[in-house]
Formats: structure tokens, C-alpha cells, sequence
């Protein structure tokens, strides 16, 4: 057999089988190992209310990505308090250089069209690269954090701390 190493590649869902019962996306060797990564259990007063950590936190990046992607390990979490929502969906990349890259290529992706996410602009956020889109579920922001790569969405229903959340996110992520 080949030898096994700390990456997992998923092979992605084709596109009519999205939503299908019995679609999954599965991964490329059956018995990876995942490096630990984890997620605060608060940020700024909002508890966790969700985790899912490993292959099915990678399951569901790679289903978002509709490509295949290779990561080490990622993860979900969801935090609320009130009526405020934060999501944070962590890809481990392996190195900085290929999280530039995936990144760069999220940013073609969604500039070219053909995505539910549109008008990519930068954010400001203390001299960070980060990109914020319009799309489904509130603020979403992307960028790169060391070999990672982040998905932001902000669910503030009057918007007020938006910016806020967002300030803490990124130095939390």
C-alpha cells in the first residue's frame, strides 16, 4: 500500500449530485491522519454553539470549494450570542505559499463569476489582505492566515458590529 501522510485529499461532489441523498464527498485513502487543529470554545463573549472538526469539516470545505483541494485539516465552528452570529470555516493548507494561492485562486474564482458570492473588494482590517464578497448569510470575508485559509460570515442583523467581530476574528484566526 502507499505510505500515508498527514495530507487528505478529497475527491469532490460532481455538480448534478450536490443535495442527492447518498452524495458524499469521500476521501481519497480511508484512514488519514488529521493534525490537530482546533477552535476557541468563545471569542469576544459568543460561545461555540457548533464544531466539527477532521474529515467532515473537510467534507464540507472541499463541497463549498466545488474543486478539489488539498488540505491537512480544517474545521467548522459557529458562535452566537443573541441575536449576533459569527461562522468560521478553517482550512489547513500546509504552508503559507499554497494558502496564498488557494486565496488567489478563491478571488479569481468569485471575480470570474459562476459563484452564489460576487463583488470581491478588500476589507479593512489593520493591514491584513482581506476580502470581503456579497453573498448568502451575512458579511462573508476570506484571507489567508499564516498556512490557513479563513471564511468569515457575520450575522448582525443591524450591522453595528460587524466590524467589531470582524477585528476579533482576525486576530483569533
Amino acid at each position: 500500500p502507499p505510505a500515508q501522510t498527514d495530507e487528505v485529499q478529497l475527491v469532490p461532489i460532481p455538480a448534478d449530485q450536490v443535495g442527492k441523498s447518498g452524495a458524499q464527498t469521500i476521501p481519497s485513502r480511508t484512514t488519514p491522519t488529521i493534525k490537530t487543529t482546533s477552535a476557541p470554545t468563545q471569542i469576544v463573549g459568543m460561545d461555540r454553539t457548533s464544531y466539527v472538526q477532521g474529515i467532515q469539516a473537510l467534507a464540507d470545505i472541499n463541497k463549498l470549494h466545488g474543486t478539489d483541494i488539498t488540505l491537512s485539516d480544517g474545521y467548522n465552528a459557529v458562535y452566537s450570542w443573541q441575536n449576533l452570529k459569527l461562522t468560521v470555516s478553517v482550512g489547513v493548507v500546509g504552508s503559507s505559499d499554497n494558502a496564498a494561492t488557494l486565496v488567489k485562486q478563491m478571488k479569481d474564482t468569485i471575480t470570474a463569476g459562476g459563484s452564489q458570492f460576487t463583488n470581491v473588494q478588500p476589507a479593512a482590517a489593520d493591514g491584513q489582505n482581506v476580502f470581503q464578497v456579497q453573498g448568502p448569510g451575512g458579511s462573508n470575508y476570506f484571507y489567508q492566515s499564516a498556512s490557513n485559509v479563513v471564511w468569515l460570515t457575520i450575522q448582525a442583523p443591524d450591522g453595528t458590529k460587524v466590524d467589531s467581530l470582524l477585528q476579533a476574528a482576525l486576530k483569533t484566526f
